[in-house]
Order: structure tokens, then C-alpha cells, then sequence
């Protein structure tokens, strides 16, 4: 008898917050990590960094959150082998969603762990975890093909979310990722982080997300398990407000109540002005009118699918 599965285990608080971070973002790190020890509770926190960069990180992180070499997690033959097949310029992001799982995947049996990414600013308290032991999920509204290509390939599943599993951060239960891990490695013959590599099509400059592969993976095991919420939350940071140093300053007592956390992505140009109160005015008028609540993966996939997108009336109806 498999006890897991007949008797799921629902723990009460995170067993570890884990970020990726490399130098070109440590600045913007310093920020968001203090805000992470602040507002998302759990057990343990950690950051894994480069090798080489692990003393310059111990130096500007918080010593309540473990400063952990990649190679702890990632094993050479696997570094290698990204490197034989994968863009020189695509390295180092396939081998932060290899890690991500591989962190995912520590801890024991029903052990909750939490992905966040190193560039994004909680700010307010946090929680993943629901009063009936189900994990909550953020959700964004991207789709890009070549994931889903990757993940029927590669585990034989579809994509069955109306949203995103892309969101910035990520919990999961340490059973269900080594679950995944051995699905995957039974498929191929092959350990877990060569299966992945192998099934990507490099051709495509982004061609697998380690968001949607477990997510709906999950999904198709563990439904009943997973509750989503629909708070706002911003992606364009820079550009809508600037820097994380910059945000903090000056909007961390009005964002809050506004969004849950706020990205500064590589990709995305930092303004150098600040808002002007007509723009930040649009802003909030926009925010706050968007839903914010906990439910559960049929009335996400219902409200999605009935609004193309999160506004209050759909998600209020179902509730009712």
C-alpha cells in the first residue's frame, strides 16, 4: 500500500524558501531577501548561488538565509551535458530550473518547499499553504507553446490550466517533485536532469519551464491538493516604478495594499523617473479592482476561461 497516497499529510508551516541568484542581481537581491525572511514564514531559507560566488553572497545576504554552492545540487556530469547541447547563452538559465526542481525535490515526504525568485519583493505577508492543508498556487496568464510541447513529450501531459504556473514562485511537496523525478527517470532509463536536457528543443530560445511542467504534473496527480489565488501581482517593476531599492523607499506602505509582490526581471528597462501621481493613480484604480481570494482548480480554470483573464465578476459568481 502505497501510504502516501492513501493518507496525504498536510504540514502547517514551509520547510525551506529557496531563491537562485547569480551577481548581476545581487543588488536587487538585498533588497527582496529581507523582505523574504519578513514576510514568508518557514523553517529554513536559502540561496544558491555559483561556486565561485558564494563568499560575495555570504557577504550581502541575511545570515538567517544559507548561502549553498549549485554544485550541491547539481552533479558535473549533469553541467556538462547542458553544456555539450544548450546555447552557450541559455546555460545558465536551463541550469537554474534544474536546480529549482532539485531543491524542490529535498526534504522528506511531505516536507513544503517554496521556490522564489531572487529578483521579486514580497510585500505583505505570504502564505502557501491553506487551513485545509491544500497548497495555494499563484498564477500569471503567459502561454508559450514550446513548454507545453516540451511537457507532452517529455512526461505524456497536457496543459490542463486555463492560467500560468509562472508566477514567480512555486511550492511543492518534497514527495510530489521526487515523484515526478522517478516518472520521469522510469520513461527514459535515464536520471531525472538527462531526461529533462534531452527533451528540449534548443532550437527555441525557451523551450521548457520547470513552472509548468511540474505544476501540471501535478495537476494530473494531485488536484485536490491545490488551491489557487488570485491576488495581483507585478511582473514590470522597473518600468512601472524602478529599481527594487527605489520601490522599497518609496511605495512599500501604498503597494501592499495593492499587490502581493513586485518582479524586477533582467529583461525589463528600469525608469529613471519617478511615477507621476496621474500614472500611479491609474494604477491603483486598476489594482483594485481585481479579486482577491483563495480557490479552488476547477473555479480558476471556470473564471479564466469565462474572462479570458481574472477580473472580480467571474470569480464572485462562483463563489457565491
Amino acid at each position: 500500500m502505497n501510504f502516501f497516497n492513501e493518507m496525504p499529510v498536510y504540514k502547517s508551516k514551509i520547510n525551506k524558501v529557496t531563491s537562485l541568484c547569480i551577481k548581476r542581481d545581487i543588488t536587487t537581491w538585498e533588497v527582496c531577501s529581507k523582505n523574504i525572511i519578513k514576510l514568508i514564514a518557514a523553517e529554513n531559507y536559502e540561496v544558491i548561488v555559483p561556486d565561485c560566488d558564494v563568499e560575495l553572497f555570504r557577504r550581502a545576504t541575511h545570515p538567517k538565509i544559507a548561502v549553498v554552492p549549485e554544485t550541491s545540487y547539481v552533479d558535473n556530469e549533469t553541467i556538462n551535458r547542458l553544456s555539450e547541447i544548450a546555447p552557450a547563452a541559455r546555460h545558465g538559465w536551463y541550469l537554474q530550473q534544474l536546480l529549482k526542481i532539485a531543491a524542490l525535490k529535498a526534504g522528506e515526504g511531505h516536507d513544503v518547499n517554496v521556490i522564489w525568485d531572487a529578483d521579486t519583493l514580497p510585500l505583505r505577508k505570504m502564505t502557501f499553504l491553506d487551513r485545509d492543508g491544500c497548497l495555494i498556487y499563484r498564477i500569471g496568464y503567459e502561454h508559450h507553446a514550446p513548454y507545453f510541447d516540451q511537457m507532452l513529450s517529455m512526461m505524456g501531459i497536457t496543459k490542463s490550466l486555463n492560467a500560468s504556473f509562472i508566477a514567480q514562485c512555486f511550492p511543492a511537496k518534497s514527495f510530489w517533485v521526487n515523484t515526478f523525478c522517478q516518472d520521469l527517470e522510469q520513461r527514459s532509463g535515464k536520471n531525472w536532469q538527462i531526461s529533462i536536457i534531452e527533451k528540449i528543443n534548443f532550437e527555441e530560445l525557451s523551450g521548457f519551464s520547470e513552472y509548468e511542467a511540474l505544476g501540471n504534473y501535478f495537476l494530473s496527480k494531485y488536484p485536490n491538493e491545490m488551491k489557487f489565488s488570485t491576488a495581483p501581482w507585478e511582473r514590470l517593476g522597473k518600468s512601472k516604478f524602478g529599481q527594487a531599492e527605489a520601490v522599497y523607499k518609496n511605495y512599500r506602505l501604498i503597494l501592499p495594499l495593492l499587490i502581493e509582490f513586485i518582479s524586477f526581471e533582467s529583461f525589463d528597462v528600469a525608469r529613471i523617473e519617478k511615477i507621476s501621481p496621474k500614472e500611479f493613480l491609474v494604477y491603483i484604480f486598476k489594482e483594485i479592482l481585481k479579486e482577491n481570494t483563495i480557490i479552488s482548480y476547477p473555479q480558476i480554470n471556470h473564471a479564466v476561461r469565462d474572462n479570458g483573464g481574472l477580473n472580480t465578476a467571474p470569480v464572485k459568481r462562483l463563489l457565491r
